[in-house]
């Protein structure tokens, strides 16, 4: 009786080498698939809550302390800070 393997062809063992490394390749997506959908899940669940509700300290109440004045009020204020006489507002950018 022969125990001894058989050999096999170059391409023979390249290709069960390449299905062994596709095989732990599959299984160590199947144990980290999970993990990576909980934190996909987790990430967008805290996307849309910051979203909606801000994050900590994001949203500040600001009191107006001052009333906006009508643009001609505006443009005689800057002309005035100017020079009274002969200044003029050539132009408004908004």
């Amino acid at each position: 009786m022969d125990t001894t393997k058989p050999t096999l062809h170059p391409d023979q063992q390249a290709n069960r080498r390449y299905l062994t490394v596709w095989r732990w390749h599959f299984y160590f997506g199947l144990l980290v698939a999970p993990f990576l959908t909980l934190l996909a899940v987790t990430g967008l669940g805290m996307l849309l809550f910051a979203n909606i509700t801000g994050k900590e300290g994001e949203r500040i109440h600001v009191t107006p302390q001052a009333q906006v004045q009508p643009l001609s009020a505006q443009a005689e204020a800057a002309r005035q800070s100017v020079n009274p006489e002969t200044a003029s507002v050539v132009q408004y950018i908004a």
